[in-house]
């Protein structure tokens, strides 16, 4: 089963988005449905470590033909309780932050795919989402890359000035071998004694 769901923004003041339902008509051969989509939300915890209270999405539940789909958020959809969510996609096939509840759950019949979904659970205000908490971590994979590759560079610089100045060296410091340089008749003395 496949429903295209359009672009829209739900919004109002006095909605519980604690228990947020919505529902979309879809069409499925040449029968009309309707289909339920609900976000539960679990209440604002409180992380001691983080000082601040967070909401965490617990379920996607889909009702249609008087059956349910349950997808679990799996932990990955959270952001601070004054914060909304955001992230580029969220869905049940590739990297899924939605996975089915169980293995004979109807979810293991659907894809769910959200693009650019924002979502915020508690603390509406106004008519705009709060500051998002953006899904993709700090050190993605090319940052990672990216620092990999700064410091193997800091190394090589490093390594090559240091193989540079350990060539000076001998220019810079009096050394045994380069006498003859600075003290010529001595050279000329040892090289006299030397062909004698």
């Amino acid at each position: 089963m496949e429903a295209q769901l359009f672009e829209f923004t739900i919004f109002n003041a006095k909605l519980n988005l604690s228990r947020l339902a919505f529902w979309v008509k879809y069409s499925r051969g040449q029968k009309l449905g309707l289909i339920k989509v609900c976000f539960l939300f679990l209440e604002d915890i409180f992380f001691p470590v983080s000082a601040r209270n967070w909401s965490v999405m617990e379920q996607v539940v889909l009702e249609y033909d008087g059956q349910r789909a349950i997808f679990n958020a799996s932990g990955g959809i959270y952001s601070p309780a004054e914060y909304s969510f955001h992230c580029q996609s969220v869905s049940s096939i590739q990297s899924p932050l939605l996975v089915p509840r169980s293995a004979t759950d109807n979810a293991n019949q659907w894809t769910l795919s959200f693009t650019d979904f924002q979502i915020q659970g508690f603390n509406v205000t106004g008519e705009d989402f709060s500051y998002a908490s953006d899904c993709a971590g700090f050190f993605t994979p090319g940052i990672w890359m990216g620092l990999l590759t700064s410091l193997l560079m800091v190394f090589i610089l490093t390594y090559g000035l240091h193989m540079i100045m350990q060539s000076f060296q001998y220019l810079i410091m009096p050394n045994v071998h380069f006498k003859c340089l600075r003290r010529t008749s001595h050279c000329m003395e040892n090289e006299k004694w030397s062909l004698g």
